[in-house]
C-alpha cells in the first residue's frame, strides 16, 4: 500500500490570522518536497512531529509565519 501525503499551506498574516490554503494530495515524498521547496523559495526546510502521530509540520529555518501541515495516510 502506497502512502499519500495531505499537505495544507498555512500562513499567519499581519493581523495574526491564520490563512489555510486548499489541501493538496501527493503520492510521493519527492513531489511533496518539491512543493515544499517552492512554497519556501528553496530555503532550508525541516519537518517536526510528535511521536506516535501521522501529523507533522514542514517549516523553514528563519520563517515563523509560514508552514505546511502534513498528514500521512
Amino acid at each position: 500500500m502506497n502512502k499519500q501525503y495531505y499537505a495544507t499551506k498555512c500562513v499567519l498574516n499581519e493581523d495574526n490570522l491564520v490563512i489555510f490554503f486548499p489541501t493538496e494530495i501527493f503520492d510521493s515524498i519527492n513531489e511533496l518536497m518539491e512543493y515544499s521547496q517552492d512554497f519556501f523559495n528553496n530555503r532550508k526546510i525541516y519537518q517536526t512531529s510528535e511521536e506516535g502521530t501521522n501529523e507533522s509540520y514542514i517549516k523553514c529555518v528563519g520563517e515563523e509565519r509560514k508552514m505546511i501541515h502534513l498528514v500521512e495516510k
